[in-house]
């Protein structure tokens, strides 16, 4: 079973994509939103990890449900996006109490 990672629609058994001849594949379109199914399939392990590291959902939908890697990888992946999301967090938080401090720096200026 093979889902559409940019609208997690269930696409069934279908093949991802189809191989014509000289190396060329045509990526398998998804009936619900008309995007390619699962585009991660002609994309580098690079840039799977970047979207990984950004956080995007297509990316975690194509290694939970479309990829095929060992069940042991799972836990890994479990705890390199909770590290992610926090640093993330934490950098957000930084940057509005840098936002607030200005604002706070600038009004006792103007006094």
């Amino acid at each position: 079973m093979h889902t559409c990672t940019e609208c997690s629609t269930v696409v069934g058994d279908v093949q991802l994509y189809r191989e014509f001849p000289g190396g060329v594949i045509k990526l398998t379109r998804c009936e619900s939103c008309g995007l390619a199914v699962d585009k991660y399939i002609e994309y580098d392990s690079v840039v799977l990890f970047q979207d990984i590291l950004l956080l995007k959902m297509p990316a975690y939908r194509h290694l939970l449900f479309n990829a095929k890697i060992q069940p042991n990888v799972y836990p890994k992946l479990a705890l390199m996006t909770l590290l992610c999301n926090a640093y993330i967090s934490s950098t957000h938080i930084q940057r509005w109490y840098n936002c607030c401090a200005l604002f706070l720096v600038i009004n006792l200026m103007s006094d």
